[in-house]
């Protein structure tokens, strides 16, 4: 049993290192302003923390549900208790790099709405000044109507 829970740990582990690296290049294409490839990346992303998920529904049914029980055999041999704790540590690094990617995501969001912003405003101008029309108001003349 202590065998198939290393197997286990370590193949846990491996996919946490996938998930690692798939949140950098997350990373790298938002700094790149890659939309399409960060969409890629998180639907990736999402397949690897279901085979996590999966994994770790598949270890608590072999405890009876009871994970208590899964983290004291963890804790009880050395050896998967190191696998356990690199498991945690590398989720923290992934927590954080997640976390320096919502903050380039909400500058990357603002930077959108400020050009979308410029874009409705060029519009009206141009509206105001019968660009946008098959033919010009007025004919180029300028009538003020302010008194």
């Amino acid at each position: 049993m202590v065998d198939d829970l290393q197997m286990f740990l370590a193949s846990k582990k491996g996919i946490v290192e996938e998930i690692r690296n798939t949140t950098l290049d997350i990373l790298k294409a938002l700094e790149a302003k890659d939309a399409e490839l960060v969409l890629k990346l998180l639907k990736l992303r999402k397949q690897q923390m279901d085979k996590i998920d999966e994994m770790d529904n598949n270890a608590a049914s072999a405890f009876s549900g009871d994970r208590n029980a899964l983290q004291k055999r963890i804790e009880s041999d050395m050896e998967s208790k190191n696998i356990f704790q690199s498991i945690m540590s590398l989720l923290k690094e992934v927590k954080g790099k997640d976390d320096e990617c919502m903050i380039k995501v909400r500058k990357l969001r603002d930077e959108i709405s400020v050009d979308l912003t410029n874009l409705k405003q060029t519009g009206r101008a141009l509206k105001g000044y019968g660009a946008s029309q098959s033919q010009p108001s007025g004919y180029g003349a300028f009538i003020d109507t302010k008194k």
